[in-house]
């Protein structure tokens, strides 16, 4: 279905593991540039569902990455990784983008996603609010995680996951 004047559906089910590894393999060349390491969740996480348009999903890793390898540019063995709980919730997936860099300064992290907010010199501070407008705009949410388990920045994505249909059988 086609809204008008919408050019398309916000939402799609789409494989969220082959997404990933699609954003994956277009950042590679400038995560080998600067030596970063990407971790991708592993294979063994079986199809994962959710509802987002994959280039909006790749729209909002890109933010991420982007954030993450211009704070890494002084950690020693750099490293952005992404964690996936299919079964986040009843009805949520969630996607955890971390790397292990100075993470997100306090003064900043209440008010991140807020536009024209950065902690980067030269920074316009966009793309949080633009990747925030994406998920809510598809009923998920985008949020920093401050748990003091994680050296570095964590951002937590939870997308709807596609509900499976259940057939009656009586």
């Amino acid at each position: 279905p086609v809204v008008k004047g919408g050019g398309g559906t916000k939402r799609r089910t789409i494989d969220l593991i082959l997404e990933l590894r699609r954003a994956a393999n277009a950042i590679q060349g400038r995560l080998d540039e600067k030596g970063i390491a990407l971790v991708l969740p592993s294979e063994s996480k079986g199809l994962v569902r959710v509802e987002i348009r994959p280039e909006n999903l790749q729209r909002v890793l890109m933010v991420l990455f982007n954030n993450s390898m211009d704070w890494l540019h002084r950690t020693k063995k750099p490293r952005i990784t992404i964690t996936v709980d299919p079964e986040f919730s009843d009805r949520q997936c969630a996607i955890v983008v971390s790397d292990n860099g100075p993470g997100i300064p306090d003064r900043i992290a209440d008010c991140a996603f807020e536009a024209a907010e950065t902690g980067r010199e030269g920074s316009r501070g966009m793309g949080l609010t633009i990747a925030r407008n994406i998920v809510e705009g598809v009923a998920g949410t985008i949020e920093i995680l401050k748990d003091g388990r994680r050296k570095g920045a964590a951002i937590r994505i939870l997308l709807p996951r596609k509900r499976t249909r259940t057939v009656n059988r009586s």
